[in-house]
């Protein structure tokens, strides 16, 4: 039997003591053990591909487990039915109440045919799920919406470890920004029964390992009156077979560029094939809240004023070296931009929806800028458009931004001032 002891806090030693107890208990059954740091999903599955088994476990780094633990693993095991795609461990909570809650910590026992049969052929991994620390209940979630069962077990034979995540990774606030994309489950797909009132752009060059969890984060929304318009921008590593995956999807277009013309030209190529009525930005790296277009819908409804524009503030979500997301809290705009202070600060503002009548009439992303709309389309075409159209403002964060080193907006930073004062002459003019 495999088992994975995650150690996604990078504590080794701890790891190191949750492997000696569990091979102390064990009495007949003989573990691959294997300390998991780095992409969660991606490893277990190579794991479990090269070494195949019926059953495997998974526990957290520093998790005591007591010495009659593998003698109730090896029991429970042979008694769960075949209806069943594991088994969760049962946490006694300590208020008072004798109340027993389920838990997505602790060793959970897992089916690997239910696992290898899910939607994400496996563990999700960081392309089609970019918070690997989630990937064990986003799992065990997409499989009890496919009609496995989940029995619990006696958690009596092992305890939580007493070592707190560190303070940096600020885990108590990252639960609460992940909790939605958990549980968000991706509909049938069927045919649009109503025209699209969101044509979601998301423009890709060069990234293939991040635009799955993008493309999931449209196709897992609450509101159905959606349509994802993809456009490769003359991508040459992988792209192309990612978006493969998607192309007879009823509800997204798939669009390229035979050669790189720039963020605002593959904008411009998707606005001129968006059939809805507001244009939603979503660049490759990053993620909608599952709630986010019906947030938007209801600005759209409930505001007087009739905007062209509507923003909202997002989460931010920092890349280290290796890869791992570390949450680094939520941003929350101005509830009225200011298009100066905007072009001086260059903040990202997202989510950002325009009006496509409105943005068609205003002709769409400027090339003419000294970088041939390569650099700062965002905030050109967001100044642009609150200096023309009114806009609103949803107080709460609807877009989940990732911030790495390499990306184009940090590239940029040095060429800022350039743009700056070409777009204080040209745009503010």
């Amino acid at each position: 039997m495999h088992a994975f002891i995650l150690n996604v806090d990078e504590r080794p030693a701890e790891a190191e003591r949750t492997r000696k107890e569990l091979l102390a208990s064990s009495l007949l059954q003989r573990y691959e053990v294997h300390i998991v740091t780095g992409d969660v999903g991606k490893i277990m599955n190579e794991a479990l591909r090269s070494q195949p088994c019926q059953w495997f476990v998974t526990l957290l780094a520093g998790e005591r487990l007591a010495m009659d633990f593998g003698a109730r693993l090896e029991e429970l095991v042979l008694r769960l039915p075949d209806t069943a795609a594991g088994a969760l461990p049962v946490v006694r909570a300590n208020d008072g109440q004798d109340e027993l809650r389920i838990k997505l910590r602790g060793p959970i026992v897992w089916r690997s045919s239910a696992v290898s049969g899910s939607e994400f052929n496996g563990f999700p991994d960081r392309r089609s799920f970019p918070l690997e620390r989630y990937a064990l209940p986003l799992l065990a979630n997409a499989l009890g919406a496919q009609s496995w069962q989940w029995p619990e077990w006696d958690g009596s034979s092992w305890a939580p470890s007493p070592v707190r995540p560190p303070r940096w990774r600020r885990s108590d606030e990252a639960d609460l920004a992940a909790a939605p994309l958990v549980f968000a489950r991706p509909p049938e797909r069927s045919e649009p029964k109503r025209a699209p009132l969101f044509s979601v752009v998301l423009c890709v060059y060069n990234e293939a390992r991040y635009v799955e969890g993008a493309i999931r984060s449209v196709m897992t929304q609450t509101n159905d009156r959606w349509e994802l318009v993809l456009v490769d921008d003359g991508s040459r590593d992988d792209t192309a077979a990612v978006l493969a995956m998607v192309r007879e999807h009823p509800r997204i277009k798939r669009l390229a560029h035979p050669v790189n013309r720039g963020k605002s030209a593959a904008l411009n190529t998707g606005l001129a094939h968006a059939s809805g009525e507001w244009l939603v930005e979503l660049d490759a790296d990053d993620w909608l809240t599952p709630e986010c277009l019906d947030q938007l819908a209801f600005a759209i409804r409930s505001e007087s004023s009739a905007p062209q524009v509507i923003y909202s503030g997002h989460h931010r979500w920092r890349e280290r070296p290796g890869g791992e997301l570390i949450y680094a809290g939520r941003s929350l705009e101005a509830r009225q931009l200011d298009p100066a202070r905007l072009i001086r600060s260059g903040e990202t503002v997202a989510v950002r929806a325009y009006n496509i009548a409105a943005l068609r009439e205003r002709g769409g992303w400027r090339v003419d800028d000294p970088f041939d709309g390569r650099w700062f389309e965002d905030i050109g075409i967001l100044v642009a458009m609150t200096r023309q159209y009114r806009s609103a403002y949803v107080d709460q964060p609807l877009y989940h931004r990732r911030i790495r080193e390499g990306s184009s907006s940090r590239q940029g930073g040095s060429r800022y001032e350039q743009w700056r004062r070409w777009a204080e002459s040209e745009i503010m003019r």
